[in-house]
């Protein structure tokens, strides 16, 4: 099984996503990283309409609130058919198991559970990183400037998917 490269979608707006998007290959080739930028102004509708046409999502938000807050937060993103979501790790174990069961009671039965990542320390690492992650087993990397801002962006995901795995 391929360990997935995400593609970092770090844009303000639909129109934006829409000339990107089709540079990037086919939906069900390509997993993207939606952050609080694109999640804020253009709301959960972009979500939902992406994970229909096929795209892999990993909905960067961090949440960090209170747990009962957190829980009704993540049940509600768990219905978009996202694959990965975060909170912050500063929230407290009380809080991160409030986001897991809200994304288990937000699953419908016939879908993923989506997974729950716990950020510990915000960072920007270099650009010459597949390769390496590779070599400490990590099982997914996201990046995204090598890949949105490449001339071709197809070209330069695929060739990172190929040197990650």
């Amino acid at each position: 099984m391929s360990r997935p490269v995400i593609v970092a979608l770090d844009l303000d707006n639909e129109k934006k996503l829409n000339e990107l998007l089709p540079k990037l290959g086919k939906p069900e080739n390509v997993f993207i990283k939606i952050g609080m930028e694109l999640f804020f102004n253009e709301g959960p509708k972009i979500v939902k309409q992406l994970s229909e046409q096929g795209y892999q999502i990993f909905l960067d938000l961090k949440m960090n609130d209170i747990p009962n807050t957190v829980y009704n937060g993540a049940k509600a993103l768990a219905r978009l058919g996202i694959t990965y979501t975060t909170v912050h790790a500063l929230g407290g174990s009380q809080m991160i198991k409030a986001a897991k069961d809200g994304l288990i009671a937000g699953t419908a039965i016939d879908k993923n559970v989506p997974k729950l990542l716990a950020v510990t320390e915000l960072t920007s690492i270099s650009d010459e990183i597949p390769l390496q992650a590779k070599e400490w087993g990590s099982t997914a990397i996201v990046v995204g400037r090598p890949i949105t801002l490449a001339t071709d962006p197809e070209v330069a995901y695929e060739a990172i998917k190929k040197e990650f795995n």
